[in-house]
């Protein structure tokens, strides 16, 4: 089965019309009447070596139709794309590239966009996405028909802080079904992985039913900084954080299970935003889905890295904020930095059990943590 494509931006297949008039003294009709000139075109997105035809018209005024009138036709961008006298667009390399149509200097106008990606025949071929973050190799075989394969740059479904930013990528369309596995290929910058997060637990998922999932038989290169695994059609992948198989068992991966819960989150007054934290099925991560009343939503994971003996957490929000920070838990509180490692000037985040709730801190220092300035943050979890 393909994988569930959340979103995707589609070829336009739909007959489109974009043109602009202009008049001069030769630009008349018949009458002394302003004409325009109409390009369409068929297809206005298209990937390199695709083709697309393109109609025309010169119209009157009036919008009478004027016979055999001559209109030159040109690509101010034939790197991207061309176009014979005839109307054939062909598309050369990605970008977008104005086509001009011309008649008695009066000029009509269509843009075609030519997106990463090819046409996949049945013999297979290879592909390379945006900025060559990502390919996709297709075996012979796996097409019965030459196929239009979109890669576009995807955004992050959910606020995932699981997934290394930047390594969301979409194979359109998403309906799309390989008879035989092909194989995608996905580059990540390791700077932008949750932080703490060790490069062997990275791999390849698709987004399935509203949530990722790791893609069997896939592995991680931290050498090149590379995920790749077989898949079976389009959809959208990532690279990002694998749940383990095992569970994690040790004592500190439960110094921080004192969060979990459904709470209301306040100062003094009513609640400003609700806040569920779970923990993953093997117990190795801890997530947080944040909804404030009149803020943007966030989402968090925190887990305990024993290589390090420090616990990690990854925010990110629908503002476009990330923040990322690193600690300890000591005599009942937990203690996180930002930046991870501290340094001069610093933000302490903290969590302790406060009655039957849950305190939340957050104070700036600008002298490495010998005094702390008045809380940024200060809000309490209680149950909901």
């Amino acid at each position: 089965m393909p994988l569930v494509h959340w979103s995707e931006r589609s070829p336009a297949s739909l007959f489109v019309l974009i043109a602009l008039a202009g008049c001069s003294s030769d630009g008349s009709g018949p009458n002394g009447d302003s004409v325009t000139v109409q390009l369409r075109a068929a297809q206005t997105s298209l990937v390199p070596a695709e083709t697309t035809q393109l109609t025309w018209e010169v119209r009157d005024a009036s919008g009478n139709v004027l016979t055999g009138e001559t209109v030159m036709l040109s690509s101010g961008n034939t790197s991207v794309a061309t176009v014979t006298p005839a109307g054939v667009v062909t598309a050369v390399g990605v970008g977008t590239a104005t086509i001009t149509g011309e008649a008695r200097s009066v000029t009509g106008q269509v843009t075609i966009l030519v997106e990463a990606g090819g046409l996949v025949t049945a013999a297979g071929g290879t592909l390379t996405g945006p900025g060559g973050g990502m390919t996709l190799i297709v075996p012979a075989g796996a097409l019965s028909a030459t196929t239009a394969i979109r890669l576009q740059v995807a955004s992050n479904p959910l606020l995932d802080p699981t997934a290394v930013a930047g390594s969301i990528y979409s194979i359109v369309p998403s309906n799309l079904a390989f008879a035989a596995p092909a194989t995608v290929r996905v580059g990540y910058d390791p700077a932008r992985r949750p932080a703490g997060m060790l490069e062997s637990a990275l791999r390849v998922r698709g987004f399935v039913g509203g949530a990722w999932s790791e893609l069997a038989g896939g592995s991680v290169s931290p050498a090149s900084h590379t995920a790749e695994a077989p898949i079976d059609g389009g959809g959208t992948v990532s690279v990002g954080w694998v749940s383990p198989s095992t569970p994690c068992t040790q004592p500190e991966h439960r110094q921080f299970d004192f969060w979990l819960g459904s709470w209301d989150v306040g100062t003094t007054g009513p609640p400003f935003a609700v806040s569920d934290i779970t923990a993953t099925p093997e117990g190795c991560a801890i997530l947080e889905h944040w909804q404030p009343n009149s803020a943007p939503v966030g989402r968090s994971i925190s887990f305990y890295e024993p290589s390090t003996d420090m616990w990690y957490q990854t925010y990110l929000d629908s503002s476009g904020q990330r923040l990322t920070i690193a600690g300890r838990f000591e005599a009942g509180v937990m203690t996180m930095l930002n930046p991870p490692g501290g340094g001069t000037t610093h933000e302490r985040w903290q969590w302790y059990v406060d009655g039957t709730g849950v305190r939340q801190t957050a104070a700036p220092t600008t002298n490495g943590g010998v005094s702390y300035q008045p809380f940024s943050w200060n809000a309490l979890y209680t149950p909901r």
